[in-house]
């Protein structure tokens, strides 16, 4: 049994996105008992505050935490623009310098999955070029005068190192837009941070093709590979942990009625994710379907039931608990068993890894100390998350 709050987030998605009845969320919205703080936390942490708010709006609620959804999701309305513009333009420029490059996620869901409706959240803007590409796509970047998210001189040099060396492949890039709005850029080489999942750039990049990208001719990923990107970052990385990720979902499976079940089931195995994308389908029969199911009666059901503890308990993984709770589903949602050892071992190795955006551990070492230089990231976590908050607070 979920909370009257957690309820009201999924009944909105239902009613938005999926046509639903309005009597259930009408009922729940009216009762007295409703805790509307606790709302609104969920609301920033699920990061659905647009499609909340045109739930309420349709069924004529109005009070603090809607007007406050109200507000956010008109500046996101606002910013989705920006970010458009400033997407269509980036590619055009990367396009000129011949450097393949596409949309990756937020603006490229919002078209293909929400026909630019300002339905979703979007915090940034991504794009993603090949690992051979992402030194010179980087340079034009930098020359078109966006600027890295590090304090180090701009050098071929250091470019190189940044690709050698990041355990992301990701890095920062801000820019105030032509519009007066600062826009950041996570510029992406590769998709995949784990070892576990049999997909990289190249994988997105040879189901690419030319179409009409926010009315230019850019190169966009096939609807496959959009089902990838979605099924990797919110059911590999983020484990489903969000109502957000099953908004994008649901949308995905709106848009492109014509995929079969069987045939998102074969991509899924494919990139060692299939029980990672039939616990969606679980939690999606469980919370969205009319029928009564129950997840005490699906495969997974122990890693099901965490899941909807981090709805209800609605904190950010870059917490302590929530980041055990996320991986312990991780482990138990593989593919091939991945025992405590392996996964603790891949752990150390990929926090061992220094980058340079950061300035937050109390030492490193040189990189064949990879048990030390794990340790201090997690003295620079510990203290940037736990010990600093402590002394803003005096």
């Amino acid at each position: 049994m979920v909370s009257k709050e957690l309820q009201i987030l999924i009944e909105s998605i239902k009613v938005v996105l999926l046509d639903g009845s309005k009597e259930h969320i009408e009922n729940l919205s009216n009762d007295s008992s409703i805790d509307w703080d606790k709302v609104d936390k969920m609301l920033q942490y699920h990061r659905i505050r647009p499609v909340f708010y045109e739930a309420m709006r349709r069924i004529k609620i109005q009070n603090k935490v809607v007007e406050s959804a109200g507000r956010f999701s008109k500046i996101q309305a606002i910013k989705n623009l920006n970010e458009i513009q400033e997407s269509k333009r980036v590619l055009l420029l990367l396009k000129a310098a011949s450097i393949p490059v596409v949309p990756y996620k937020g603006i490229l869901f919002l078209e293909k999955l929400y026909q630019n409706n300002a339905l979703r959240e979007i915090g940034d803007l991504d794009i993603l070029v090949k690992p051979e590409d992402a030194v010179e796509a980087m340079k034009v970047l930098v020359a078109d005068g966006y600027e890295l998210a590090i304090e180090n001189e701009i050098t071929d040099a250091l470019l190189n190192e940044i690709i050698a060396t990041f355990p992301s492949p990701e890095i920062g890039l801000d820019k105030t837009s032509a519009l007066g709005m600062n826009v950041h850029i996570d510029f992406h080489w590769g998709i995949n941070e784990y070892e576990e999942y049999n997909i990289d750039a190249d994988n997105i990049f040879n189901n690419t093709e030319l179409g009409i990208y926010q009315k230019e001719n850019l190169l966009i990923p096939d609807k496959f590979s959009i089902f990838k990107m979605l099924l990797n970052h919110h059911g590999g990385r983020e484990c489903w942990v969000r109502l957000k990720d099953f908004a994008d979902l649901i949308a995905f499976k709106k848009s492109y009625p014509e995929i079969t079940e069987d045939t998102l089931i074969s991509l899924a195995a494919e990139l060692k994710m299939k029980k990672i994308y039939n616990a969606s389908n679980s939690l999606l029969k469980v919370f969205f379907s009319a029928n009564n199911f129950r997840i005490k009666d699906l495969p997974d059901f122990d890693s099901l039931e965490k899941v909807v503890y981090l709805w209800e308990y609605s904190v950010h993984w870059d917490k302590v608990w929530p980041k055990i709770m996320v991986f312990r589903i991780y482990r138990r949602l593989q593919d091939e068993y991945l025992s405590w050892y392996a996964f603790i071992k891949s752990q150390i190795y990929f926090f061992s890894k220094v980058n340079f955006s950061e300035n937050k551990r109390p030492f490193v070492l040189p990189k064949r100390f990879i048990f030390l230089n794990a340790i201090s990231k997690l003295l620079g976590y510990l203290n940037s998350h736990y010990i600093q908050p402590i002394f803003k607070k005096k």
